[in-house]
């Protein structure tokens, strides 16, 4: 791809096709609620300590945590939008319907089902790009030291 259509795509935000299985989605820029959900997700993986003498053994012990990740890209795939809005479809009754998985849910189990390791790894940095992290992260490093210095301000003009 030329640095011309790189550039194109950055600026104007298009979506990018993701293939999960044999379903094809198009996955368009990230919302402040989609990022959300996802930092919401990752955020129930602990702090893993590895032990890189036993890289294999610790491999699996961590596995588990494989669920987050597939439930995160998940999210980024569908966006929160979607999501609110299967979920809003779901009527309470009858009791049958209750028991319906989610659309998030029904493809984070196909891509912990059907993706290796790596294909995950790699659809997870793939759609991490499309997160618009580094904005959102130097807005709220602006925003903490702003706060920080209407603090110092308060304080040494009391």
């Amino acid at each position: 791809m030329s640095i011309e259509k790189k550039t194109a795509k950055a600026i104007l935000q298009k979506a990018i096709k993701i293939t999960v299985g044999d379903q094809t989605y198009n996955v368009s820029p990230p919302s402040l609620a989609t990022l959300i959900l996802v930092s919401e997700e990752i955020s129930n993986i602990p702090a893993i300590k590895i032990d890189t003498d036993n890289i294999a053994l610790e491999s699996i012990a961590k596995a588990s945590y494989a669920v987050n990740m597939c439930n995160a890209i998940a999210i980024m795939i569908l966006g929160a939008k979607k999501i609110q809005e299967g979920l809003k479809r779901v009527p309470f009754w009858p009791i049958i319907r209750r028991n319906e998985a989610s659309a998030k849910d029904v493809l984070a189990k196909e891509i912990l089902e059907e993706l290796q390791p790596k294909e995950v790894s790699e659809l997870f940095g793939k759609l991490l790009k499309t997160m618009q992290v580094d904005f959102f992260l130097g807005t709220m490093i602006s925003l903490t030291e702003i706060n920080l210095l209407k603090t110092k301000t308060t304080a040494s003009g009391q």
